[in-house]
């Protein structure tokens, strides 16, 4: 038996290399663009995550504090972006998701390097507002005096 293909059925039945070769390179240049513009980042995802850190490590805090029914110190030093947590003879550090920052801002405009915050037994919080920034986004991070509620205030 003899198959017989004429020339019109054998040119309609695939691609030809000229084609292929210009798919090939129209995929190389989208390709070469997107690793161009390198990973896609979000100022307001990474704000949020870092906001969201510190937020969680302080409710940790306080409730390690009333479950042990022991003081528990958080230490803030914000030129390393870091928390220590101080919970009798355990210590934890804790870096924060860069590039946000954290400080404690103070009355006349500035900023303080190093904050320590309190978390008492019966609830209590002692230490000062801090903020958690990252370019024009901003949180205030605040205790309530009464309740030790842990308070935010996004700017």
């Amino acid at each position: 038996m003899i198959l017989h293909i004429d020339a019109q059925s054998r040119r309609d039945s695939g691609f030809t290399l000229l084609e292929i070769m210009v798919v090939l390179a129209i995929a190389g240049i989208l390709l070469g663009v997107a690793l161009e513009r390198g990973p896609l980042r979000s100022e307001a995802l990474s704000f949020s995550v870092a906001r969201r850190q510190v937020v969680d490590l302080l409710h940790q805090a306080q409730d390690l504090s009333e479950t042990r029914g022991e003081t528990v110190t958080v230490l803030l030093d914000s030129a390393e972006g870091t928390f220590l947590t101080v919970e009798g003879h355990t210590l934890r550090t804790t870096r924060i998701h860069k590039p946000a920052r954290v400080f404690v801002p103070t009355v006349s405009g500035g900023m303080m390097a190093r904050a320590s915050y309190r978390f008492m037994a019966d609830g209590r919080v002692t230490g000062a507002p801090l903020m958690v920034v990252l370019g024009h986004h901003a949180a205030l991070v605040s205790f309530s005096d009464v309740t030790g509620r842990i308070q935010i205030d996004e700017r």
